[in-house]
């Protein structure tokens, strides 16, 4: 029942994302003036975006071949290196991003980087136990892990898009 809540929750994450995205990018630009400093919620946040619609694609490329068993080995590997690669060149993306434009981290972009590392960890983990080692004991762990960090980082993220909204319509009731 908790891996279906999170599953189904997991799936919405992408629409909240956009949503909160769309919304903390309309505030900033209806109230240029109100701007301290640059964060880096917002290009983070479409880079993650970017990123899970890409993975998106991937999960559908990979996952029509899995019907065929002659391609088993070659469609586990793709999958969960597949996965992992592209969860940590997210990562340092991110960090280019940060670095080139001088953006100051926040701790919804902390959370989001964390979470993308762990989540690349646990599929080369998960890859390791199910096809090399042969053990299957990370099955648990990785099939409720990965839609558990995507429900963290939506409440991340919507946190963040309130306060930053928030913060913009309390400075504009400060200076009227």
């Amino acid at each position: 029942m908790i891996y279906e809540y999170l599953t189904n929750f997991s799936k919405a994450s992408l629409a909240i994302w956009l949503v909160a995205l769309l919304t903390t990018s309309v505030f900033r630009f209806l109230f240029p003036h109100y701007l301290i400093k640059r964060s880096s919620f917002e290009p983070v946040l479409f880079l993650t975006i970017l990123m899970a619609c890409l993975q998106i694609c991937w999960e559908l490329l990979i996952g029509s071949m899995f019907g065929d068993n002659s391609l088993k080995e070659l469609v586990a590997a793709l999958w969960y290196l597949g996965f992992a690669l592209s969860d940590w060149v997210l990562l340092f993306v991110v960090f280019w991003v940060l670095k080139r434009f001088s953006l100051a981290s926040c701790y919804c972009t902390d959370t989001i980087l964390i979470s993308y590392a762990v989540m690349g960890l646990m599929q080369l983990i998960r890859y390791c136990d199910r096809y090399i080692l042969e053990l299957n004991s990370f099955g648990f762990f990785y099939k409720n892990g990965i839609p558990a960090i995507n429900c963290i980082i939506t409440i991340v993220v919507i946190w963040q898009a309130i306060s930053i909204c928030h913060g913009l319509l309390k400075s504009t009731k400060e200076v009227s």
